[in-house]
């Protein structure tokens, strides 16, 4: 059984916590306070709404950097080509200045391929109203099917249904 990597096993510790590949043990859990348990359950939700976003950036510096040698880590990853791909394409399509943390991954994967202004106010939008993901997917399916509304098309001609870049599929 191998410990995880060592930034993250130091930030489970500093919250009291011993983790393997598949246990996460509180230390001392008699003298374990609630700011203790509050601060690595803290934690452990950050981890899991950022995950995917660290993971596409990840594979976005990869690229970048090495190329298409950068293929290779993906074995050190526990996802298929395809989860990393969407992963890489999401983060690519929404960078970090227009992320909000309050959505989940998710929510941002519904509006990735569409216009850029129009996808904020959607995530604007879903952020104010506290959205989940299929909430959004209603959401941008009314503003290209039956555009009304402050998102509605300005002009007379047919909206175009998004389609995925990678499958091909409307989004």
């Amino acid at each position: 059984m191998s410990n995880p990597p060592a930034l993250q096993q130091s930030a489970l510790e500093q919250a009291g916590a011993i983790v393997t590949d598949t246990s996460l043990r509180i230390s001392n859990p008699i003298e374990l306070t609630w700011e203790q348990y509050e601060k690595l359950g803290n934690f452990l939700g950050t981890l899991g709404r950022a995950y995917c976003w660290w993971v596409g950036d990840f594979l976005i510096y990869g690229e970048e950097i090495f190329g298409e040698e950068f293929a290779q880590i993906e074995e050190s990853l526990p996802h298929s080509e395809q989860t990393l791909m969407n992963y890489r394409s999401i983060a690519k399509h929404i960078p970090p200045r227009r992320r909000r943390a309050a959505l989940s991954f998710s929510v941002h994967e519904a509006v990735a391929y569409i216009e850029p202004a129009e996808a904020d106010k959607l995530l604007d939008r879903a952020e104010e109203n506290r959205w989940k993901r299929d909430q959004m997917r209603d959401a941008r399916r009314e503003l290209f099917h039956n555009p009304v509304g402050e998102l509605a098309a300005t002009n007379s001609e047919p909206v175009s249904v998004p389609v995925c870049p990678q499958c091909g599929k409307p989004l």
